[in-house]
């Protein structure tokens, strides 16, 4: 992928913690992240070689945390705070999400949000999961779950499985 120096990408924590700031500087031109990227970094010594002149911290908007909430729910992802902020920074920026987390890559791609890996591939399927019952095999909606980790049915373990896959 070439870099273009006008293109603005938001930074996942963990390009932080094995890239190098000059490096990076070199790479991603214009790096946005979020607060809670930082807040991740503060104790590792990916955190002592922040740089916040390099990186401009944002905060994205209600809305676009509202739509990657509903996504990460209809693809069935397990993503943390930082995470699905991430996706909504980069879509309210039109920006290229860099990260090497797949949950947050399949979300990107559910909504159209440009992508790319840093130290691994980037997906090549899209997935939407459900859980499947280890005893029964009743399968049921992400939506349906609530933490629940056991079958309302039998009462066997569940286990998340791939309900739809498509290229990227």
């Amino acid at each position: 992928m070439s870099k273009n120096h006008d293109q603005v990408y938001v930074i996942d924590a963990n390009v932080f913690i094995h890239g190098s700031f000059q490096d990076l500087s070199r790479m991603y031109p214009r790096m946005l992240t979020v607060p809670e990227v930082t807040a991740e970094l503060e104790s590792t010594e990916a955190g002592q070689r922040f740089d916040a002149e390099q990186v401009t911290v944002m905060v994205p908007s209600d809305q676009s945390v509202a739509q990657v909430v509903d996504t990460v729910r209809d693809c069935g992802e397990d993503l943390s705070e930082a995470d699905r902020r991430l996706v909504a920074l980069a879509l309210d920026q039109d920006a290229t999400l860099v990260t090497d987390d797949y949950g947050v890559q399949n979300v990107a791609a559910a909504m159209d949000v440009s992508y790319t890996g840093f130290q691994r591939e980037e997906i090549e399927e899209q997935i939407s999961w459900i859980y499947r019952c280890t005893g029964c095999e009743k399968t049921f909606d992400p939506d349906g779950i609530q933490g629940n980790e056991r079958c309302p049915v039998c009462g066997c373990a569940l286990k998340q499985v791939p309900d739809e896959k498509d290229t990227v």
